[in-house]
């Protein structure tokens, strides 16, 4: 199971973001939530406001989720 893994110091947080789920002209979107990250994505150099998702994200987006892991393409020192 995942979060045991992740419980078990197997996983090493760099960074972390909020996002909030909008719409904008029928589309559903990510809006960044200003003042939200954290370390390496704390301000980044991703000044995007809005992410578009693709058809699956916009599914997945909508499920009744708690925990959200993804990859960013920044580069750590660590």
């Amino acid at each position: 199971d995942l979060l045991r893994w992740l419980d078990k110091g197997n996983f090493t947080f760099l960074g972390y973001r909020e996002y909030d789920l909008v719409d904008v002209d029928g589309e559903d979107v990510l809006e960044l939530r200003e003042d939200s990250g954290l370390g390496l994505l704390r301000t980044g150099d991703d000044t995007r406001q809005i992410q578009h998702l693709t058809d699956a994200g916009r599914k997945r987006a909508r499920e009744k989720r708690a925990l959200v892991i993804t990859k960013a393409n920044s580069r750590s020192t660590v």
